[in-house]
């Protein structure tokens, strides 16, 4: 069977054979057929909560954009989302150290949206997500 889209948001970080998921996605796809993935972003804010939500490592654009290629993907964009978030991230799961994040502050992201919505024009440089769209040739 082959499908035209798959969409997979803050999945591939559970799974540790990463490469092998993406080589198995790659093959479901009909020729033409798009990923849209979104991951966690920056290893070096890698902290407690990750571990509590049992993620196996957060991405460098560079080493998902290789392992997509290596997985024989073509990339149309690959970029950085939610700069704003990295701090709070870093706070929380790195000096911090908790294993979720306080309500406050999940309700509070709903006042940066508007920044999110910036950076649809500007991708920022780093951020707390990384986006990508890449197509089965």
């Amino acid at each position: 069977m082959e499908i035209d889209t798959i969409v997979c948001c803050n999945v591939l970080e559970h799974i540790e054979q990463d490469q092998a998921t993406l080589a198995d996605m790659h093959a479901l796809l009909r020729p033409g057929g798009r990923l849209a993935l979104l991951v966690p972003a920056l290893q070096k804010i890698y902290g407690t909560l990750d571990e509590h939500l049992l993620h196996f490592r957060r991405y460098e654009k560079a080493d998902l954009e290789t392992k997509l290629t290596n997985a024989g993907f073509s990339i149309e964009d690959c970029r950085f989302v939610n700069r704003p978030g990295v701090f709070g991230w870093w706070l929380n799961g790195r000096v911090l150290k908790r294993k979720v994040l306080p309500r406050g502050q999940l309700r509070a992201f709903s006042l940066i949206l508007p920044l999110l919505r910036r950076e649809e024009k500007s991708p920022p440089a780093y951020g707390l997500s990384l986006l990508a769209i890449a197509r089965r040739e």
